[in-house]
């Protein structure tokens, strides 16, 4: 494995316990089930979240923190939810404004039921709306541990330099180069959806510092019948800060997505 010391040591200092997820199409999950897209569960007394023209937004996640495999910083039980418009060439994304969750609401159950459940009044994505996320996709969660990519924030934070000039100053051929990128792929293991852990960037970190750190990744996956792509082989990043997941003001994150 091709990683000078410099990274071991500051990769190291970043280990953390990440949830993976493997989604899967899926055309009924059970009710109370996470899921990518698809039919939220919901609760009669509470309005659901609509645009400004009065229309129902659509699911992009439902996380049951019930079914997680591993104690995290996570809630140990309830149900969070994501919604964004159907039709927004940002899928309701403000990309300019760093730390703005744009037209995302979020909706957070503590004490899910499935007796307290009330039919959903907004109906599915369908294929003439514009989402990321077509059709409902069952989740399943894994542990696993996740170290910081080289183009993260928090790598930086762990260098106490920006990686690329340290990569300069370290001279690297182009051999070893390639080998330090492949290596390091491997190691951080960046790609996919997860819960908490570290994110991946197409273009490049839109964080200035770690205040935020990544709640849900959701990744393009066209595997077997899965149907989600953010724009061009995009990654969709939800942030949080630390202090909010602590007293759960899930009302406050951070939405963005970046595309090659």
């Amino acid at each position: 494995m091709f990683i000078p010391i410099e990274f071991q040591k500051a990769l190291q200092k970043t280990q953390q316990t990440a949830i993976v997820i493997e989604a899967s199409y899926d055309e009924s999950p059970a009710l109370l089930r996470s899921r990518f897209g698809g039919t939220p569960y919901w609760q009669g007394g509470v309005n659901a979240p609509t645009d400004n023209d009065g229309n129902c937004l659509a699911l992009l996640a439902q996380i049951n923190f019930a079914e997680l495999p591993v104690q995290t910083d996570l809630p140990a039980q309830g149900i969070l939810q994501f919604f964004i418009p159907k039709n927004d060439d940002d899928y309701g994304a403000e990309l300019d404004k760093l730390g703005s969750s744009g037209k995302m609401l979020t909706q957070f159950w503590p004490n899910p039921c499935a007796d307290k459940a009330r039919p959903w009044p907004g109906g599915d994505a369908h294929a003439d709306d514009l989402v990321p996320v077509f059709g409902a996709h069952s989740l399943h969660f894994n542990q696993k541990i996740d170290y910081a990519g080289v183009d993260t924030i928090e790598c930086a934070e762990a260098l106490g330099a920006n990686p690329f000039e340290v990569l300069e100053d370290i001279a690297l051929n182009e051999k070893e180069e390639t080998l330090f990128y492949d290596a390091i792929s491997d190691y951080t293991a960046l790609h996919g959806h997860k819960l908490l852990g570290y994110p991946y960037f197409t273009q490049g970190e839109p964080r200035v510092n770690s205040d935020y750190r990544l709640l849900l990744q959701i990744d393009t996956d066209m595997e077997n019948d899965n149907d989600i792509m953010w724009g061009d082989n995009g990654v969709g990043h939800i942030f949080i800060r630390q202090a909010d997941l602590r007293s759960q003001r899930f009302d406050r994150v951070w939405f963005y997505w970046d595309c090659l």
